[in-house]
């Protein structure tokens, strides 16, 4: 991890940064920080840092680099997130760079279907499930469903809708269908081609798995579960939220995935003038509800827990990529 940063509002009032640190002082001592520094917000930054790197393995804080921004309902960026609800304060976060791993994912998940079947198709839906994105073919599907064909199955709605628009703007109905299936940017042949339909299919979701676990996924089993069991309800996400790695079954699905990553990803992030956040992830609360604020910190822990489980997972199956 490489840094932590702030992004306080002129305006945010210091009372509301105090309530925060209070709540994490009981999470986290800040005598030490507080003996050196006493802005609030210039605390509450180190103070996040050395918190997220207290429960991070350590092999996965040299690995990320994460910034974390915290905002008032009047510098809140309405374009990315919506609308923050008034008098609140939210902390988003995201990693800084894209996390150059390879790991081919595909032997892992015939591993584990050969000793338990069902527990290769689980594991991959626990990093499909992770708060912090990362590009498991379900996400890929959905990121590809959610940008480019209005979060349908696939693009044959979005092409009749960009059709009927055209007829109605005066074109023939021939010039019109031209038109829209140029829009499109991805199909969902693309998807069936070039990976099995069970790897990223909405009815292929195995969200359970009740048999005993092998022991190296019991921690990320447990952390999986338990953001799960206490999710918390003002959680967010940015708009245009793009995965952090990706994570191919084999080298042909992998260098899918990066290509269909990119030709979504660059024109989106045109289409959001540059705007976009990699993994991002967010929590709302109001700044003097002491409830409120520790369950966004729990939540955070919770979710960055659980990232922080399955990066250290990748970390210790990843392979150099092939040069043929």
């Amino acid at each position: 991890m490489d840094k932590v940063q702030e992004s306080i509002g002129t305006r945010q009032q210091v009372t509301g940064l105090c309530h925060i640190l209070a709540e994490l002082n009981t999470l986290f001592p800040l005598e030490g920080i507080l003996q050196e520094e006493n802005n609030p917000a210039t605390v509450l930054s180190m103070g996040m840092q050395q918190w997220l790197e207290s429960f991070l393995p350590s092999d996965v804080v040299q690995q990320i680099s994460l910034s974390v921004q915290i905002a008032s309902d009047e510098d809140f960026d309405e374009e990315l997130f919506g609308e923050l609800p008034p008098d609140y304060m939210a902390v988003t976060f995201q990693l800084d760079r894209f996390l150059d791993l390879y790991c081919p994912f595909g032997n892992l998940i015939e591993e584990y279907e050969k000793k338990s079947p069902g527990l290769g198709r689980y594991l991959l839906h626990v990093f499909t499930a992770c708060p912090f994105i990362i590009g498991t073919p379900g996400n890929l599907y959905e990121l590809a469903s959610y940008c480019c064909w209005e979060n349908e199955d696939d693009e044959r709605s979005f092409i009749e809708d960009r059709c009927a628009e055209e007829v109605a703007a005066g074109n023939s109905e021939e010039i019109a269908r031209e038109y829209a299936e140029s829009q499109v940017t991805i199909r969902y042949e693309e998807f069936e081609k070039n990976l099995p339909l069970w790897s990223f299919s909405r009815k292929e979701n195995p969200a359970d798995y009740r048999k005993r676990l092998p022991e190296e996924l019991r921690h990320l089993d447990r952390l999986y579960r338990t953001y799960r069991r206490h999710k918390y309800t003002d959680n967010f996400w940015p708009r245009l939220n793009l995965p952090c790695a990706i994570l191919g079954l084999d080298q042909p699905t992998f260098d899918f995935l990066c290509h269909a990553y990119n030709r979504i990803g660059n024109e989106q992030v045109q289409y959001y003038d540059g705007c976009y956040f990699l993994a991002g992830f967010g929590c709302a609360f109001q700044p003097t509800n002491s409830s409120q604020i520790r369950n966004a910190l729990q939540e955070i822990r919770f979710a960055l827990e659980y990232f922080g489980a399955c990066i250290q997972f990748l970390l210790q199956h990843r392979e150099e990529y092939p040069n043929d």
